[in-house]
């Protein structure tokens, strides 16, 4: 199925006329059809306005006044932004019946523009806040490499549908790991940039500066494809800025050999199972035999910074929620795990959440002064593999915090890259995160470029 092809060389066939967008869109609803009962990874379809989309960009190639550089691509939009003529449910009931999306979102708007057709929105846990994408509304997005595990979250959705082949992208957000972790969940490369790299519309709930939304896709060729469509400065974002000289796409072409890098397995404060210890190892193992100088270092931070992280996450969450909840119904609608969570900062001062802000300067300091002399600092993505899911109950059975090498690196606001590594014996494959320093995006994916055609083979 051309479904299975990349972003590049789909795009390559509907602009030499080999291949219709109208035969993509009818090819990823077929797929949707056939994998989203299993899957669960889409929330809402409008196919039929998708084909109409189709039609116009084939109408605009075959007459030579086609414009963009992803004609015909369907692809999918995370339930948390939105994409008009849909509704955006946030994954909660409070907003099943809320008005369909007038406008879209930034990112949304510009890969409309390139070509590119919205299908649909995909999976996400209430309000985003779960590291397994499981809701009331739609039930537990489950992993395309083992159907037992979950996808991850919070992008959960947005992962599955392209790790199934159902679409070739869809879009993420990453407030605590939420591209990084479903993508290492169901096999994928992922990049959450810099704040500002993308522009948002700065909507209420966007968790401030904790945020980054991005493309989402296979392999680092294509995200970095689809960056350069989406990143740059936009009125409607203070925080958006323009990149330094250069292009995603071209940096990661250059494959740049990092010559050393700050490996660590714990962070200083994880537990990590001992098969994502044994795969991350030889990981590090495979870049030091390709030329890559590895120092090991585990006392990066002194203790898990997941409550302070927390406390910001569910403080940013309430204030965009609360007149809504406090309308009618609305605590009693979403829930029971969001209603905890959200309850235990009704009561929050403000100088609670001024110190874990605090907080995030000192881990960027410490981030800094650990990193001086080193191209990357590699880890684990996550300290354990995907949770197993209830067959019964469509439930996460989740007993440990196996996300907690994620969120600090929002904390920091630098970029950071994921990609898949398997080892020798091609066992369920891991994440390995590559952080880089803030504003330098560009020499991250050239970088991770690297690391991943190297962990590839």
């Amino acid at each position: 199925m051309f479904l299975g092809l990349d972003v590049v060389e789909l795009v390559d066939l509907v602009n030499s006329k080999k291949l219709s967008a109208r035969e993509l869109v009818e090819a990823a609803g077929k797929e949707i059809a056939e994998r989203n009962p299993t899957y669960k990874a889409f929330t809402a379809l409008d196919i039929d306005r998708a084909f109409d989309r189709a039609r116009f960009i084939d109408e605009e190639v075959v007459s030579g006044r086609a414009y963009g550089r992803l004609l015909g691509l369907p692809f999918g939009v995370k339930d948390l932004e939105d994409a008009e003529g849909f509704v955006t449910t946030k994954g909660s009931r409070l907003y099943v019946r809320t008005e369909r999306s007038k406008t879209s979102s930034p990112m949304v708007e510009r890969l409309i523009r390139q070509g590119a057709i919205v299908v649909g929105k995909t999976n996400t846990p209430e309000f985003g806040l779960r590291s397994e994408t499981n809701n009331a509304l739609f039930g537990s997005v489950r992993s395309p490499l083992d159907l037992s595990r979950s996808a991850g979250g919070s992008s959960g959705g947005s992962a599955a549908a392209v790790g199934a082949s159902m679409v070739p992208f869809a879009t993420g957000s990453d407030g605590g790991g939420s591209i990084r972790i479903p993508s290492a969940a169901c096999g994928l490369s992922g990049f959450k940039c810099s704040i500002g790299v993308v522009p948002t519309a700065l909507a209420r709930g966007s968790w401030s500066d904790l945020s980054s939304v991005g493309p989402m896709a296979s392999t680092l060729k294509e995200v970095a494809y689809l960056l350069d469509e989406v990143a740059g400065p936009d009125l409607r974002d203070f925080k958006s800025r323009p990149l330094p000289k250069g292009f995603f796409y071209m940096n990661w072409a250059s494959r740049k050999m990092p010559s050393s890098v700050l490996a660590s397995k714990t962070l200083g404060y994880g537990n990590v199972s001992e098969e994502v210890s044994s795969l991350f190892e030889e990981a590090v193992l495979d870049l030091s035999n390709n030329g890559v100088e590895v120092t090991w270092c585990e006392d990066l931070f002194e203790e898990d910074p997941v409550h302070p992280y927390m406390t910001m996450a569910l403080t940013y969450t309430l204030a965009s929620l609360r007149s809504d909840l406090d309308d009618a119904l609305g605590w009693e609608t979403i829930e029971p795990l969001s209603r905890r969570w959200l309850e235990s900062v009704i009561d929050l001062r403000a100088d609670q959440l001024l110190e874990a802000q605090y907080l995030c300067g000192t881990i960027y300091q410490r981030l800094l002064e650990k990193m001086k002399g080193y191209d990357l600092l590699v880890t684990p993505t996550t300290a354990q593999l995907p949770p197993h899911l209830d067959k019964d109950l469509g439930e996460e059975v989740s007993e440990v915090n196996w996300v907690q090498f994620t969120y600090p690196f929002n904390m920091a606001r630098v970029p950071v890259a994921t990609v898949p590594y398997r080892g020798s014996n091609e066992s369920y494959p891991i994440g390995v995160q590559l952080v880089g320093r803030f504003g330098y995006d560009l020499e991250l994916m050239a970088y991770a470029s690297y690391v991943e055609e190297v962990l590839a083979d």
